[in-house]
């Protein structure tokens, strides 16, 4: 993902690679070809990631469903064949009927093949989630923001699990401070119709942590919105 938003800071984007040594490389070449600092964010605890928001409907989202996720998967390395299939995907499944049984053709293996390995591959936690990228703006919803906490660390899954039930915060995790420069460590992203909606959802927000400092990223521009690759991470 890479969008404009409104702060001083204003090009936000995120970054995969298979370690923190291909983050840090990626990150030097960005510095190099563009002489600007970057501020490095790892993530630290996701709360709520699904990159995903409910077209209509209230209320609070099933807790269960927003369970937070620390550290690394549960599986054991990857395998040469689980890496074939991710890569194979990365781009999307063909509009098809049976999707799974056309990768299969393309890899050499069986439909059930292809799709107990993405079962197993996802009760472990090396696929977060399989779904549609969703273009939000052309559904309607024409603004989001990022919205940015600096909460005490000792309340902060707390507060994290509060903000991640309700069901217009489509992401909710943690990052780490870089004080002096950025002094928040809780982020979560909405999205409404218009930013009159998403001004009033962060209020209801602000009443789980009332006292803390925040700020208000709105969106300005999309540059790019797509998974991982796999292939060149």
């Amino acid at each position: 993902h890479n969008y404009e938003r409104e702060h001083h800071y204003n090009l936000w984007f995120v970054i995969t690679g298979r370690d923190r040594r291909a983050l840090d490389g990626a990150l030097a070449r960005i510095r190099a070809k563009t002489g600007l600092d970057v501020l490095d964010l790892p993530l630290r605890t996701a709360y709520h990631i699904d990159l995903g928001f409910p077209l209509e409907g209230s209320g609070k989202r099933n807790l269960a469903s927003a369970a937070p996720h620390r550290g690394e998967s549960q599986c054991h390395r990857l395998m040469a064949e689980d890496r074939r299939l991710l890569q194979a995907i990365e781009d999307g499944l063909p509009l098809m009927a049976r999707p799974y049984a056309e990768v299969a053709r393309g890899l050499g293996t069986s439909e059930s093949g292809v799709i107990e390995r993405l079962k197993r591959l996802t009760a472990c936690g090396v696929i977060k989630r399989l779904g549609l990228v969703v273009r939000h703006r052309e559904l309607g919803y024409r603004a989001n923001a990022m919205v940015v906490w600096d909460i005490d660390d000792r309340d902060i899954d707390a507060v994290g699990e509060a903000f991640a039930a309700f069901p217009f915060v489509t992401l909710c995790y943690r990052r780490p401070r870089r004080a002096p420069a950025w002094p928040y460590n809780l982020f979560c992203m909405i999205h409404g119709r218009d930013r009159e909606t998403v001004l009033g959802q962060i209020e209801a927000l602000r009443a789980c942590a009332p006292e803390a400092p925040m700020d208000v990223l709105f969106s300005r521009r999309r540059f790019k919105q797509r998974g991982a690759r796999l292939s060149v991470a």
